[in-house]
Formats: structure tokens, C-alpha cells, sequence
């Protein structure tokens, strides 16, 4: 009666136990990278609610009273988008008061001509995209390290509803 386990055992149990975890460390990679786009669809969907909520309330923000707060695309290059920016308008000058950089993705389709503009004091919101307003926009996330992976984030002016969803 042997007592233990010989050499050949304990090298197969743990090739077995090597391959086994390098499979579940792609699967980790992967869901990282997957979290990383629907957390920028996050900060895109928490700029645009901002504005929103700034025109709504009419708040002075360092002293000043804006007429109308955009949300535009920044940083395009070949169409595709690496900021999101948020400013303020007075008259015909724009102040930015928030810019969010994307490092882990980058929002395809559109350019510098992209902006959601929100009217101070009800809201009411306008699309424009290559000088044309629009009722709806679909922003495509696409990630930087696996250009498989994507999100949408849609916008509605009509209803002002944000959703982020998975592209079809």
C-alpha cells in the first residue's frame, strides 16, 4: 500500500491546474477591457446629464449665468473621438467648464461638428450633427485595445433619455 502521489501525478495536476488558469486570465483581461468602455459610457452619459441638470436649475457657476450649456466631441482624429467636452455660453462666447479624455476608448462616427446643446431655463435640447439637427444620436464606444468590443450611448432630444446599450 503506497502512501502519497508520485512525480508523473503531481506534473500532470499541475499542468492541468496552468492551463485551466491561463484560460480564466484571458477571460479576465477581456471583461476588463469591457468594463473599462462601459465605465467611459458612464462618464459620456454623466456629462450630458450634467448640462442637462445645469440648464434646468439656471445655477451661476463662478459667477456667471449661462444661456445655454453644449456637450461637443473633442479630439478627433479620422473619426474618432478621444474627449467630451462641456461648456458654457454667453452671448457668442464659449467658456469650457468640463472636459472628460477617454484613455481606454475612443467614440467612432463622429467629429468636431458633434454637439448636444441644451437651452437654459427648460432644457430643451438639440442635436446637431454636420450642421443638421437630428431628433436622436448613437455615440459607438469602441475600445482601444480590442476594436471588437463596443457600447452605444443613444440620446434622444425628444425625451431627453440616455441609455447605453450593446450596438446592434
Amino acid at each position: 500500500m503506497r502512501k502519497g502521489f508520485t512525480l508523473v501525478e503531481i506534473l500532470i495536476a499541475i499542468a492541468v491546474f496552468s492551463i485551466l488558469a491561463s484560460f480564466m486570465l484571458i477571460n479576465f483581461r477581456k471583461d476588463q477591457n469591457y468594463r473599462d468602455l462601459k465605465q467611459d459610457g458612464i462618464f459620456i452619459e454623466s456629462i450630458i446629464k450634467k448640462s442637462q441638470t445645469l440648464s434646468l436649475s439656471g445655477q451661476s457657476i463662478n459667477g456667471q449665468a449661462y444661456e445655454k450649456f453644449i456637450v461637443s466631441a473633442g479630439n478627433c482624429i479620422a473619426g474618432l473621438c478621444s474627449s467630451f467636452d462641456l461648456k458654457g455660453r454667453i452671448g457668442t462666447e464659449e467658456y469650457l467648464l468640463e472636459s472628460v479624455t477617454f484613455s481606454k476608448s475612443k467614440i467612432a462616427g463622429i467629429d468636431q461638428n458633434f454637439k448636444i446643446e441644451f437651452d437654459t431655463p427648460r432644457a430643451q435640447a438639440k442635436i446637431t450633427y454636420n450642421n443638421q439637427n437630428v431628433a436622436t444620436s448613437s455615440l459607438r464606444l469602441i475600445n482601444t485595445k480590442d476594436s471588437s468590443l463596443f457600447k452605444c450611448v443613444e440620446f434622444s432630444a425628444i425625451s431627453g433619455r440616455i441609455d447605453i446599450t450593446n450596438c446592434q
